[in-house]
């Protein structure tokens, strides 16, 4: 019984290739999620002083029920390597900033969980711009996802943002838009509460994996015949 050293070494490649795929974690797609914004009873008081309220935008996809804002998540990024929940999208969100005398809009909302950072697109009388709109002080609840989730496998996640408070650049254009300059570091002060997301992703193979799998079974395949030729 004798075997070519090119097929060994082909079925050995592919082999090695083939486990090197599915020790690294596959890519994944979100199959369902939300996020439900809590605004703090600090952060009403503190904008009622000027008369302003913070709520859920008309026409958006964000229901309010109370203090709480909620939207559906639309996509997630990951990590380098898959290996965690890097952003989330909520597409179609939208919040409303109002007094009697300005409106700010902030759509589609994206929460970052790797650098703190909640962001959207904003709406006023300068125009429209993407914006760095809360910093995050923690992010609670594991991100990572777990090692070897195979293709269909799911995995869910329960993530808290908390203490988030205005980006120097979101309070700064709040006081242009409203003439009141003299407000911003009042406005960067408030705590507008906490951000609740819950995430649940598929696992989803690449194309190269499965080519990886096809060429490990040719190889595979092919030892097998020429043992039994043998």
């Amino acid at each position: 019984m004798s075997f070519s050293i090119r097929t060994v070494s082909a079925a050995v490649l592919a082999l090695t290739g083939l486990s090197s795929a599915f020790a690294a974690n596959l890519p994944v797609t979100l199959t369902s999620g939300s996020g439900a914004l809590t605004v703090s009873g600090s952060a009403q008081t503190n904008l009622g002083y000027g008369g302003i309220t913070f709520g859920a935008l008309s026409g958006s996809t964000t229901s309010q029920s109370g203090s709480v804002l909620t939207q559906a998540e639309t996509a997630v990024t990951t990590t380098s390597g898959n290996a965690a929940l890097a952003t989330t999208d909520f597409t179609g969100s939208g919040w409303l900033l109002k007094n009697s005398s300005l409106a700010i809009t902030y759509t589609n909302i994206s929460a970052d969980f790797a650098n703190k950072l909640i962001y959207a697109d904003v709406t006023d009388s300068l125009g429209t711009t993407r914006l760095d709109l809360f910093n995050v002080a923690t992010v609670s609840g594991s991100t990572a996802i777990p090692a070897g989730l195979l293709n269909g496998q799911t995995a869910s996640f329960s993530n808290t943002m908390s203490g988030l408070t205005l980006t120097s650049a979101a309070a700064t254009r709040i006081g242009t838009v409203a003439n009141a300059a003299n407000l911003v570091g009042f406005l960067q002060s408030i705590d507008f509460g906490t951000l609740a997301v819950s995430t649940k992703v598929a696992a989803v193979p690449e194309p190269s994996t499965y080519a990886l799998v096809g060429l490990g079974l040719i190889a595979v395949g092919a030892v097998a015949r020429r043992r039994r030729a043998a």
